[in-house]
């Protein structure tokens, strides 16, 4: 294993990120889901008239990694997508019961995960400040554009 002491902060928020989507990816396997596309769905779900775009602003991804994983997700029956009268080139994504079916398993897998590497030993002010930290940094690269 390699010595995490000698590794700056942002490699270490990598390393935990590509940790949990290993994971999270190994456990999916058996609902024919990845951590990412589970993630699309939950945010489809609690968003009323979610759009390609509001996930790609959501996630921080391209609006074509967006694409591809809502292809896959209609593919297997997870996502329907219909056409906004209003803006005949977006599209409302509803997640299909199979998809909400599904949530509570990636809900107990994710809590799961996140009891066995200790962030429920962390928290709510933990979970604040890093909070700050990420907005801090958003709002630094938005400065700089």
């Amino acid at each position: 294993m390699d010595n995490f002491d000698e590794k700056p902060f942002g490699a270490l928020l990598g390393a935990l990120k590509k940790n949990q989507h290993k994971f999270l990816n190994d456990r999916l396997k058996k609902v024919d889901l990845t951590a990412m596309q589970a993630v699309f769905l939950i945010k489809i779900h609690v968003q009323d008239c979610c759009s390609q775009k509001d996930l790609a602003d959501y996630f921080y991804v391209n609006k074509g990694t967006v694409a591809k994983y809502l292809r896959d997700l209609e593919d297997k029956g997870f996502v329907t997508r219909e056409r906004i009268p209003e803006n005949r080139r977006q599209y409302k994504l509803k997640c299909t019961k199979k998809a909400i079916d599904i949530m509570a398993t990636f809900k107990e897998i994710n809590e799961e995960w996140e009891q066995k590497v200790g962030l429920n030993e962390l928290g709510p002010d933990f979970v604040e400040k890093f909070r700050k930290l990420t907005v801090n940094s958003v709002k630094l690269n938005e400065e700089e554009l």
